[in-house]
């Protein structure tokens, strides 16, 4: 892995471990209890407009409740299957996990 990918690996690593995100992440959560798309438990706060290294920055993309949806598992994994990226149970982008 080069350095410049390395490197926005750090920054979204930095971004999920931030006291932001999560409390941004745990508010979403009090008001949403059941999968935005199946009706299942949600687990997982999901952002509809995905982030990248040009919007992560970006208080509107990252933290604005309006970008955000309460996913489950299966929903959350099919929704990060489409973009071969993987998410951990904390909500962690693996950007290049394989599948």
């Amino acid at each position: 892995m080069g350095i410049e990918k390395r490197g926005k690996r750090a920054d979204f690593e930095a971004f999920y471990r931030s006291w932001i995100w999560r409390r941004a992440r745990e508010d979403y959560r009090k008001k949403i209890i059941f999968c935005e798309r199946c009706g299942a438990v949600g687990t997982q706060v999901h952002h509809k407009v995905r982030l990248t290294p040009q919007n992560l920055n970006d208080p509107e993309i990252a933290l604005d409740e309006s970008n955000m949806e309460l996913l489950c598992d299966e929903c959350h994994e099919k929704e990060h299957g489409k973009h071969k990226m993987r998410a951990d149970e904390a909500g962690h982008v693996e950007l290049e996990a394989p599948l």
